[in-house]
């Protein structure tokens, strides 16, 4: 679990496709596909292992080669990780509770913070200003709230 970044692009690392994009639960790799010969199909065929992967469309925990979908509770931290489901009552009482944790592995970060990845074409400084928007509680339950909006560039 310490090897997965859900922070990087979703992008295959072999073709550098950005749709059908799984993630290898087990070395944290993203790979296209499902499907015999896909670059995730042959990740799951070279590495014994490697067996399991979180489709980043839809959070859905597949096996491969075999095709399966999984579903296991000892999985759930995962996908919530990945995209997480904050109620209203939940959002609200992080300025009630201590914002510090530490994750599993040691790491301390401050809840209800999200990071963002730079802005493609725009300059640090707005960057560092929608940091310290979405750091005023309002902006930031805003955010938390609202559903996940996927931004593509203009063709």
């Amino acid at each position: 679990r310490d090897r997965l970044d859900f922070d990087s692009p979703a992008m295959c690392s072999v073709t550098l496709r950005t749709n059908a994009v799984y993630v290898c639960l087990t070395c944290g790799k993203n790979v296209a596909g499902r499907a015999p010969g896909s670059p995730a199909f042959t990740h799951a065929l070279q590495n014994r292992e490697h067996r399991l992967f979180l489709a980043l469309d839809s959070s859905l925990i597949h096996c491969l080669p075999d095709g399966y979908r999984v579903q296991d509770a000892s999985l759930d931290d995962i996908t919530n990780a990945y995209r997480p489901n904050l109620s209203a009552d939940s959002v609200a009482a992080l300025d009630a509770k201590p914002r510090s944790r530490r994750l599993y592995n040691g790491a301390v970060y401050v809840q209800g913070v999200t990071g963002l990845d730079a802005l493609p074409n725009a300059p640090l400084a707005l960057n560092a200003c929608v940091q310290s928007l979405l750091a005023a509680p309002v902006l930031r339950d805003l955010m938390l709230l609202l559903p996940d909006i996927e931004l593509r560039p203009a063709d």
